[in-house]
């Protein structure tokens, strides 16, 4: 019996995604940019589903730019626009993403200040040094959903603050383990700019999107053959396009009976691991305010790593992060986080969709029961 609980990471493609994508690309194959029947046809497909996707986002398809997965997305939003006009500050935390933390780096040598906003042992920002720190325009990139600990960022308190004190002030925000997931509007959270991707809800790898809030101007980070009002060049895939739409109609669909079949293997896990389990620590926001989809635990004792390959043996697969930076010895989330070397060099992350069944989730407990100890035992040598 395998079990998967990396879904953060990737999850499996839909039935309905590769229908939709086959089909596409037998029959409506054409360059968008032909001026021909097929090459309008595949335009038309590109159309509907940026509109499909804009939809959700309480938008339309002319905010919607797609590219190659969250990564792009992020990178474009910053390094696009993060420096742009009078802005040279950056405020951001130390848990976003790598897709984030590393464009933002990279701008130091054009000048940029960066300014990393304080968070409590949650992972939540600390609201009142934020707003400090709007003295001047800024470019804001905070995640909507932490994708190591499940943490949800308080977005739209945080574009009202920006709204009230600094309106100059951009605020990107990595969305891709939000969209699909839980309901989100950034034009209610005046964000202007929000990075979705495909494969973290049953879509195909490789195709991406980044919201752009209308008046607000993006510099092209590539440079060819002017697609997509010049923000991202390349030959458009509309194969790609129309499975990203399957997989979003999808998830938005079942969006409420999704969250609470996530949040209930949750609880269970989490209450099954804390009763039966010394030492073992929830990282991240309390069991009903996280996203449901994400649980990071510490097990105090054992290396994160050490576990993983543990469970890997007895057929489960779980992450000890985000799989971006899962060959750093410890979290540098929970670092952040003030929670300590032990806590953050111990600590494995679940994820969750709406594949998994209650039936893992005991046996998971099962396992994990039998392996703790054991590993602990060794430990001590």
């Amino acid at each position: 019996m395998n079990i998967y609980f990396d879904n953060a990471a990737t999850t499996k493609a839909s039935a309905e995604v590769l229908e939709a994508f086959v089909s596409v690309a037998e029959n409506n194959y054409a360059n968008a940019a032909s001026l021909h029947m097929p090459g309008l046809e595949a335009e038309r497909q590109i159309k509907i589903a940026k509109h499909s996707i804009g939809t959700v986002l309480g938008s339309s398809g002319d905010d919607i730019t797609f590219t190659s997965g969250g990564t792009e997305s992020n990178n474009l939003a910053i390094l696009g626009t993060a420096l742009s006009g009078t802005r040279r500050r950056i405020i951001t935390t130390k848990t976003e993403h790598p897709s984030v933390l590393e464009p933002i780096e990279t701008l130091k040598i054009k000048g940029a200040e960066i300014i990393y906003t304080p968070i409590d042992e949650h992972g939540v920002i600390d609201l009142e040094a934020f707003r400090q720190n709007l003295s001047v325009p800024a470019f804001v990139s905070i995640s909507h959903v932490s994708s190591e600990t499940g943490t949800i960022q308080p977005i739209e308190e945080i574009g009202r603050i920006i709204s009230q004190t600094c309106q100059k002030t951009i605020f990107h925000s990595d969305g891709v383990q939000a969209f699909g997931k839980i309901k989100v509007s950034p034009q209610k959270c005046n964000i202007h700019l929000y990075s979705v991707s495909a494969h973290k809800i049953h879509g195909l790898k490789s195709i991406g999107a980044l919201y752009v809030k209308r008046g607000v101007h993006v510099n092209p980070i590539l440079f060819g053959g002017g697609q997509q009002k010049n923000l991202r060049p390349g030959t458009e895939n509309n194969q790609l396009a129309a499975s990203f739409q399957t997989a979003t109609t999808t998830a938005t669909n079942s969006l409420n009976a999704n969250y609470q079949h996530a949040l209930g293997l949750k609880k269970l896990i989490w209450e099954g691991i804390s009763k039966s389990i010394p030492d073992a620590f929830l990282n991240g926001q309390p069991i009903e305010t996280a996203s449901p989809y994400i649980l990071n635990i510490s097990f105090l004792g054992i290396r994160g790593e050490v576990l993983l390959h543990a469970l890997e043996d007895a057929g489960i697969f779980v992450s000890t992060g985000s799989a971006c930076s899962s060959k750093e010895a410890e979290s540098k989330t929970l670092t952040a986080m003030g929670l300590g070397q032990a806590r953050a060099a111990s600590a494995i992350r679940l994820s969750f969709s709406k594949h998994n069944t209650q039936h893992e989730a005991q046996h998971f407990i099962t396992i994990l029961r039998d392996i703790v100890p054991k590993l602990r035992l060794f430990a001590k040598g």
